[in-house]
């Protein structure tokens, strides 16, 4: 969780190009990655990318809230696999 809250502080920092606006590559590279581990068989990994994409400063999610909520969505199915793990329809 502490890694979760440090995020867009690191964002704000680091991957503004100007203020409010997105360096475009580090967008495109980071929303790409972190939608890519929501596939991720590990649980708490995909645990893990889902609190990260909620914690993303507005100005990285410009032009590409739909993609992230569309991946986000596709993760609140619960497979059988999912069903004996609570974290994932608490967090769901």
């Amino acid at each position: 969780d502490a890694a979760v809250s440090a995020l867009a502080a690191l964002c704000s920092e680091y991957y503004m190009k100007e203020p409010g606006e997105a360096d475009p590559a580090i967008q495109e590279e980071l929303i790409t990655q972190y939608l890519a581990e929501l596939r991720n068989p590990e649980e708490m990994t995909r645990c893990g990318f889902s609190l990260a994409l909620g914690a993303l400063p507005g100005f990285l999610l410009k032009g590409r809230l739909q993609q992230v909520l569309t991946g986000l969505r596709a993760v609140t199915h619960t497979s059988p696999e999912d069903v004996s793990f609570a974290e994932s329809r608490r967090d769901g």
